[in-house]
């Protein structure tokens, strides 16, 4: 018996992380395997966008490099002035993109990706 046969995923990736103040994040490995091909993302016209309100959940367009990418609303905040759509800042790209939504079945312009983004935050 080959000795790699014996070994498990804990064997390389602990089951828990110890933080320094006695927390512990529980961690768990997913076996993801190899895809040959990218699934074919569905077309606008499959897509369904809700009528009339914008909120948690509601589809949106993003356009890099002049592809259409379709992402969703988290939730809606406001800092008291303005409200924003929280959404993945890989998502929304730079800051003053232009993003859309579909409304009434017309490409809408909805916003401009804010210049409040979160790239990295240091775990302590």
């Amino acid at each position: 018996m080959n000795a790699s046969e014996d070994l498990t995923a804990s064997d390389f990736i602990p089951n828990t992380i110890y933080l320094p103040d006695g927390r512990r994040v529980p961690l768990c490995v997913v076996e993801a395997p190899l895809v040959e091909r990218e699934a074919e993302a569905p077309s606008l016209d499959e897509l369904r966008f809700p009528s009339a309100r914008i909120g948690g959940g509601y589809p949106f367009i993003s356009r890099v490099q002049g592809i259409d990418h379709v992402a969703s609303i988290g939730c809606l905040v406001t800092d008291g002035h303005l409200t924003y759509a929280l959404t993945s800042r890989h998502v929304s790209g730079e800051p003053d993109e232009e993003l859309f939504s579909v409304i009434g079945g017309e490409p809408v312009p909805i916003g401009k990706s804010s210049s409040k983004q979160l790239r990295r935050m240091e775990f302590e």
